[in-house]
């Protein structure tokens, strides 16, 4: 039991320690999802040990998930920075800041890593 503490804010390091694993065994989601409101559309990558609606909950966009893949947090980290990495020249930045703000991308190539993801993961 989670006394004064809300489970959903304890990171991952907690998470897998309270588990009984180790880090890099712990069970995590890699998702890539789209954020819209009246003014803006832009994607997002991102990773959690959360479900994908609680970890966007107190978000100021609207969510649409367009990909998924369950694996490890080492597993889905490393894609994570790899894509990150790739499409460094397509970076965009919200107008409206939210946790995970600097991992946004222009709504454009949303196809293209729905594709590279897909292809590595077989999903």
């Amino acid at each position: 039991m989670f006394i004064g503490t809300n489970p959903n804010k304890i990171n991952i390091f907690t998470k897998a320690a309270i588990a009984g694993k180790s880090i890099d065994e712990y069970p995590c989601t890699l998702y890539l999802v789209e954020l819209s409101n009246e003014n803006e559309k832009f994607i997002k990558i991102g990773i959690t040990t959360n479900r994908i609606y609680q970890r966007f909950h107190e978000n100021p966009y609207e969510l649409k998930i367009h990909y998924q893949f369950k694996s490890n947090i080492e597993e889905c980290l490393k894609q994570e920075q790899e894509i990150l990495k790739d499409y460094v020249k397509y970076k965009y930045n919200p107008i409206i800041s939210f946790k995970g703000y600097t991992e946004c991308l222009e709504f454009n190539i949303l196809d293209q890593i729905k594709n590279v993801l897909t292809a590595r993961n077989g999903q």
